[in-house]
């Protein structure tokens, strides 16, 4: 199925997600919002880093499920 997806991420100071909200899916009620979104809660990030000093921080992950 093609379509987009974007999923907000908030991360801990050790890369952890801590939290996931939905932001966008396109076409709307294709499940690929939620598929993103599992996903993403799984994933371990690089935290972000504030006075050299990891720290906690967001993202919004966007994701294209076209075929080129």
């Amino acid at each position: 199925m093609a379509g987009k997806a974007g999923v907000g991420v908030r991360v801990d100071a050790k890369g952890k997600v801590t939290g996931t909200s939905s932001i966008s899916e396109n076409p709307k009620g294709s499940g690929l919002g939620l598929l993103l979104d599992g996903a993403l809660k799984k994933a371990n990030f690089t935290p972000a880093y504030e006075n050299g000093k990891p720290a906690a921080g967001a993202i919004n992950v966007v994701a294209d499920f076209s075929r080129s």
